[in-house]
């Protein structure tokens, strides 16, 4: 099975037109979807974001965001 990145997700979303439900992160008991990704960048003012040069590092931050968030859910 080929493994998409997340740069490959965002593209495939564009062209459906429906958000991805890929496993990108175990945490414990919680799972975090390319769809929960998608939506943390589309509703946090992630710096580069706008810029596409910047774009996977945009996307990073945000992974981190929501695995920090996870995990400190689960203390």
């Amino acid at each position: 099975m080929e493994s998409e990145t997340i740069s490959d997700l965002c593209a495939s979303t564009a062209q459906r037109g429906a958000l991805p439900t890929d496993t990108l992160a175990d945490i414990g008991t919680a799972v975090i979807s390319a769809r929960d990704l998608l939506e943390r960048l589309e509703l946090m003012p992630f710096p580069g974001k706008d810029h596409p040069a910047q774009h996977d590092s945009a996307k990073m931050l945000a992974l981190r965001a929501l695995v920090a968030e996870k995990l400190l859910l689960d203390i």
